[in-house]
């Protein structure tokens, strides 16, 4: 999917670091902000990122979210939340 944002420049200029790739720096931004709050798991990050190893997945959230990275307590349940969340959806009925 492709989606296109049209922020004001005055705004963008104060998001976006000067010289970062304004398209992949709002995808890692929102990868980091949904994998954060459970709504997807380093696997899924490593697609939409387009990463070769989950080594790299791992490297990437420990830069971007500090501490020891992915291998915590947190990420652990946080994995499991989005675990479940996935079965949850698989295996209720769709309506049509």
């Amino acid at each position: 999917m492709q989606i296109t944002v049209n922020i004001p420049d005055e705004i963008a200029e104060r998001l976006i670091p000067c010289g970062e790739d304004s398209a992949r720096f709002l995808l890692e931004l929102s990868g980091v902000w949904a994998y954060k709050h459970a709504r997807i798991s380093e696997r899924t990050l490593q697609v939409m990122l387009g990463f070769d190893s989950i080594f790299e997945v791992q490297e990437f959230l420990k830069a971007r979210l500090g501490g020891d990275g992915p291998d915590t307590v947190d990420s652990v349940e946080r994995e499991l939340t989005a675990l479940r969340s996935r079965q949850a959806a698989e295996s209720s009925p769709r309506t049509a």
